[in-house]
């Protein structure tokens, strides 16, 4: 039992480890999509 639970740990660490490597991609979008919509108000706002 000690064994399997230490493989399903491996694997949720594995599993993270390979989110984290791909979050990196599509995080870079939200952000310039959130930069998109945070800028666009200003202009709005300073005209």
């Amino acid at each position: 039992m000690a064994t399997d639970s230490w493989a399903l740990a491996v694997d949720e660490q594995e599993a993270a480890v390979k989110s984290v490597l791909s979050k990196p991609v599509p995080l870079p979008r939200k952000q310039m999509k959130r930069r998109k919509r945070t800028e666009l108000p200003n202009p709005y706002s300073t005209s």
